[in-house]
């Protein structure tokens, strides 16, 4: 099954070589940092209209969230919401910074260039979805 979805044997998945049209493997940090559920908890004076404010705690509320993809017969346990692994946001930059080194070039014929964007994008948006 791994190799049909991704292209790559599971035995060889240290080397992984990503597949046009295949499942790449997102490193993902499953760890829950108790510090940033502590600084959630704080309350903040906040300037924001009250109603804005209440908007706010509706988008963010990580129960509601949860409840919701319930809702859509979601199962967290299978498919738990977990942040990017530090590698994966690393690998995600350095892709960025040659997406900018595309851009700025001169030297890059038009046709090229095109290619070279759809190819970075493509990679960058496999590793942060």
């Amino acid at each position: 099954l791994y190799l049909e979805k991704t292209g790559n044997s599971w035995s060889k998945r240290d080397s992984f070589q990503k597949m046009p049209g295949k499942f790449y493997p997102i490193e993902i940090d499953y760890k829950q940092d108790d510090d940033d559920r502590d600084e959630r908890k704080r309350d903040i004076d906040s300037k924001l209209d009250p109603r804005l404010q209440r908007l706010m705690s509706l988008i963010f509320d990580i129960k509601l969230m949860e409840e919701a993809m319930m809702d859509m017969e979601i199962d967290l346990e299978k498919m738990p919401l977990g942040k990017l692994s530090k590698a994966n946001i690393q690998r995600g930059y350095k892709t960025l910074k040659k997406l900018e080194a595309v851009i700025t070039s001169q030297e890059l014929a038009d046709k090229k260039k095109a290619q070279e964007l759809l190819s970075l994008s493509n990679k960058f948006y496999t590793l942060i979805p």
